[in-house]
C-alpha cells in the first residue's frame, strides 16, 4: 500500500496542528502557574499583614495562636534514635553488601490507623507464601 501525496500532506498537517496545540496548552498552563504563584505570594503577605495587625491591636493574644497555623505547624513525628538508625543500616549492610546507606528513616503509623483495604492485601499477599507442610 503506498501513501499518495495528499495523505502525506494530511498527516503533517495534524501532526503540525497536534504540536500547535501542546505548545499553547503548555504555555497557557505556565501563566496560569505563574497566576497562582502571584496570588499565593499576595495572599501569604496579606495574613501575615493581619496578624502583625492583630498583635499590635491585641498585644495580650498569645504568639502562639498567631503562629499557629495549618501549614506552618511542624508535623509532630517521633524521632527514630541514632541507635536503632545504626541497627538498621547494620541488617542492610549484612543483608546487601558495604555499598549501603541509610538515606532515611522514619515512623509508620500503627496497624490499627492503617486502612482495611491496606490490611487486606497484606493478608492476601502473605497468605500467599504459605508452603504448607511437605509430605514424606
Amino acid at each position: 500500500m503506498s501513501l499518495h501525496w495528499l495523505n502525506i500532506a494530511l498527516v503533517a498537517a495534524l501532526v503540525a496542528a497536534g504540536c500547535a496545540a501542546a505548545f499553547a496548552l503548555l504555555r497557557k498552563f505556565r501563566q496560569n502557574a505563574a497566576d497562582n504563584r502571584r496570588q499565593v505570594a499576595s495572599l501569604t503577605e496579606s495574613v501575615q499583614a493581619l496578624k502583625t495587625r492583630l498583635a499590635q491591636l491585641d498585644p495580650d493574644l498569645p504568639s502562639a495562636e498567631l503562629a499557629a497555623s495549618p501549614e506552618t505547624a511542624p508535623p509532630e513525628q517521633e524521632s527514630i534514635s541514632s541507635e536503632i538508625q545504626a541497627v538498621i543500616t547494620a541488617a542492610a549492610v549484612a543483608l546487601l553488601g558495604h555499598n549501603v546507606s541509610l538515606r532515611s528513616a522514619r515512623l509508620l503509623s500503627s496497624q490499627a490507623s492503617a486502612s482495611p483495604w491496606s490490611q487486606q492485601g497484606r493478608v492476601i499477599v502473605q497468605t500467599s507464601h504459605n508452603l504448607g507442610s511437605r509430605r514424606r
